[in-house]
This record gives C-alpha cells, structure tokens and sequence, in this order.
C-alpha cells in the first residue's frame, strides 16, 4: 500500500489512499448486457452450415505426426498438395 500511495499522491501517505479506497467502496461493473436475439437464441432459426453444426476447418482430415512434419509442396495457403482438395 505505501508504493501505491506514493504512486497516486507522490508521497507514502497510507491513510489518504485507505480512506479513498473505503469511500469509493467496493468495485463496480459498467458493462453491458446483451439483449435476447432471435437469430442467435432459438436454433431452430439456424440455416446453411451452422443447423448441421458448424464450420469445419479439416474437413474430416486426422492431424497425424507424419502429416505435419511432410515438407513436400503445397498451395499458396500452405496446404499440402497431398492433402489439398483444389491441387
């Protein structure tokens, strides 16, 4: 507490920072709260890839060792050309 005083008032006065921590009292939350959406609550209302559950990045692919540490060609995302769908 005295570096924190000496860092607010520019000395090691602990009573004044103590006497303004209890003034205040104890902390306090302005942060909003989301409001019910429709579209994003009742997924009965999903559509497209999201209803069938969601994104998927690999495709079904498995991460082996062997795939990760082939150095062989790939695409200009990186993708190796083995294991590319568009070669």
């Amino acid at each position: 507490i005295p570096e924190l005083a000496k860092m607010k008032f520019g000395s090691a006065s602990e009573d004044e920072l103590v006497n303004l921590i209890l003034k205040n009292g104890s902390s306090k939350s302005s942060g909003t709260k989301a409001k019910a959406t429709r579209f994003h609550d009742d997924k009965s209302l999903y559509t497209g890839v999201y209803k069938n559950g969601g994104p998927s990045a690999m495709d079904g692919h498995k991460i082996t060792l062997s795939k990760m540490t082939d150095r062989s060609g790939h695409n200009v995302r990186g993708v190796n050309y083995k294991f590319s769908h568009n070669k």
